[in-house]
């Protein structure tokens, strides 16, 4: 880790090349782990998220409005093929 920007114009162009990277390396690495911050809060979030969800789908309510959801489905599709086939 730097502890001071280096010079990019010391008219050395390798050496200011050289420079140039470091300093941007070093502005990477710090978004990198702002960027790893941010995944594990958001990690912890999701996590709270899908346990509530697994508490929800499990319900013989919510099973019962997903079957009812199929049927209707399944009874849309089938009239509009039927639909098609003797158009």
């Amino acid at each position: 880790m730097l502890q001071a920007p280096r010079p990019e114009n010391t008219g050395r162009r390798h050496e200011d090349t050289v420079n140039v990277f470091c300093n941007k390396l070093e502005v990477f690495t710090h978004g990198f782990a702002h960027l790893h911050k941010a995944d594990l809060s958001l990690n912890d979030k999701l996590v709270k998220i899908d346990a509530q969800i697994a508490q929800k789908v499990n319900t013989p309510d919510f099973r019962a409005k997903v079957k009812k959801t199929k049927t209707k489905l399944r009874t849309k599709v089938l009239y509009f093929n039927l639909a098609l086939i003797f158009c």
